[in-house]
């Protein structure tokens, strides 16, 4: 139905499907009144068919040159002509930017998808700051020379998306990205887990607050982006468990025990991965701490459901039947991977670090 509001809040959307070349054209109007839109729909629109310069307009409402209300108000100004020779001159980065901005209006929410593509408008400002929109074939090529596979992959996929939905699937922006091809990723290094031993060196090395991220990441099997708590992942310290949501599948949501009190980070993640390098070698990736944790657990003989649970791994049907806590799994998974590091396995009370490093 158009027009609409999103989840009932906002202004009023308009969803449409109009011929070649604008295609699908779904934008927030930046109107609360119906009318208004009924205006635009049904007088406006086809005063501007009548002189012919509708697919200008409707153009320049697609790639957010200019919102409904505003291209409405040019109209009742008789001004829309200024739009017609403007169809075509967005920069590259500022179109984009601008498309990521409107998706987060019409859909009320920021999502981690539409993060990326504002940090990928960011890569665009930066390394093609000149070019506009109706460059894309020059600058898709410039972009893979200069971008890693994985950067580059990404930032091809957001110009697509952008390129379908504010051009159409018929225009040449689209066709360019369409017809590129993917960056080849390199052959990923392998990550290993850490011995214990090794571990004890590496934190005699380290400063009292990186020693304390490292426990935590080895003993709680933390991602990155958990840890770090990026985009929508989160963690928590309750009574006598850690609370991890994460975001890739439903399992990534769960709850491991405590084995030591764990530690906020006081260093980012790109400073905390060259500390470890420093450490382990060039190899080594922030990502090795699980499977350091995976590992250890499987040296102190936790049981194999158990184990899964705590990484947030799929289980299959035998052991989805398994799955469940049980009185005392927590704490006696605690205690028995307390006894394998060679702590004491009486419970303490933990000590939760804010931000920064400040104990509370």
């Amino acid at each position: 139905m158009t027009p609409h509001r999103s989840n009932g809040r906002g202004s009023l959307i308009i969803d449409r499907r109009f011929p070649a070349p604008i295609g699908r054209l779904r934008v927030a109007t930046k109107l609360s009144d119906p009318a208004e839109v009924a205006v635009f729909l049904d007088t406006m629109l086809p005063a501007c068919e009548q002189q012919n310069i509708r697919e200008d307009v409707l153009r320049a409402i697609q790639r957010r040159q200019v919102s409904v209300k505003q291209a409405l108000a040019m109209w009742r100004e008789n001004r829309l002509h200024e739009l017609a020779s403007a169809a075509h001159l967005d920069l590259l980065h500022a179109a984009l930017s601008a498309y990521a901005r409107d998706r987060k209006a019409e859909d009320e929410e920021d999502s981690e998808h539409l993060r990326k593509m504002r940090t990928t408008a960011n890569h665009l400002k930066r390394l093609v700051p000149r070019y506009r929109v109706t460059d894309m074939k020059t600058v898709l090529p410039i972009l893979k020379a200069a971008m890693a596979p994985s950067t580059y992959n990404q930032t091809r996929a957001h110009l697509q998306a952008f390129a379908r939905d504010v051009h159409g699937k018929s225009s040449k922006p689209y066709e360019a990205v369409r017809d590129s091809r993917r960056k080849r990723m390199t052959k990923r290094v392998k990550g290993r887990p850490y011995g214990l031993p090794e571990v004890r060196r590496a934190v005699e090395k380290m400063a009292a607050a990186e020693a304390a991220m490292l426990w935590t990441l080895c003993t709680t099997g933390m991602m990155p982006e958990e840890y770090w708590e990026d985009g929508r992942c989160r963690w928590e310290l309750q009574a006598d468990r850690i609370a991890v949501h994460g975001t890739k599948r439903e399992a990534r949501d769960r709850e491991v025990p405590i084995i030591l009190p764990p530690f906020r980070p006081v260093l980012s993640q790109r400073k905390f991965a060259k500390r470890l390098k420093a450490l382990f070698g060039p190899t080594a990736l922030l990502y090795d701490t699980r499977r350091t944790f995976a590992r250890w657990m499987a040296e102190a003989r936790l049981i194999t459901v158990n184990r899964k649970a705590y990484l947030g791994h799929s289980k299959t049907i035998t052991q989805l039947y398994e799955m469940g806590e049980v009185e005392g799994q927590l704490e006696g998974d605690s205690q028995t991977m307390r006894s394998y590091l060679g702590l004491d396995t009486t419970p303490t009370r933990p000590l939760a670090v804010v931000d920064g490093g400040a104990e509370r």
